[in-house]
């Protein structure tokens, strides 16, 4: 059988993505993984009422989290593949560090709780509540996010549009 010079280099390019692209599905498990630990470990801390530990376990997560999400993002750019849920928690994330940063613990908390309902398996009115809720509380405290009231009032002008009602897979791992 002979490959022609094209097709050889195809061949090539394709392993070279499957390598990426298993080592990209690895990082993802591995981060995944880490993320469920130190969430349970931070909603413990939250039950506790420990919110100065539940902080620290935070930073802690940030820091092992960034780490993996720079390898992550390189692999992105390589295979062309894109997480959403892992962005998603990257924005949590971040509105979450905010509110510590303003030390709005309570804020935090709330955020957290929020992250917590999207990645379960609840139903979209409970998330859409928890949304609701936890904007309108950000808006009373002052110390609001610009990009979140954007966000919810692009979703109120679009809450008039015809959504989508078709069912959404929510994949957790445990």
């Amino acid at each position: 059988m002979k490959i022609s010079n094209g097709s050889y280099l195809n061949l090539i390019k394709e392993q070279n993505n499957d390598f990426g692209n298993r080592r990209q599905e690895r990082l993802e498990n591995r981060r995944e993984r880490l993320d469920q630990t130190f969430d349970e470990l931070q909603q413990k801390a939250i039950d506790e009422g420990d919110a100065e530990k539940a902080q620290k376990i935070f930073k802690m997560s940030e820091v092992i989290e960034n780490r993996l999400d720079r390898k992550l993002d390189s692999l992105e750019k390589k295979t062309g593949s894109y997480n959403w849920d892992r962005h998603l928690d990257n924005a949590f994330d971040e509105l979450q560090a905010e509110a510590y940063e303003n030390d709005d613990a309570d804020m935090a908390e709330k955020i957290f709780g929020l992250s917590q309902a999207v990645k379960s398996d609840g139903s979209d009115v409970q998330k859409q509540l928890l949304l609701s809720k936890l904007l309108s509380d950000w808006r009373d405290t002052g110390t609001t996010n610009q990009v979140a009231i954007e966000q919810q009032d692009s979703a109120e002008v679009n809450s008039s549009a015809a959504v989508d009602t078709s069912p959404v897979e929510i994949r957790t791992f445990g």
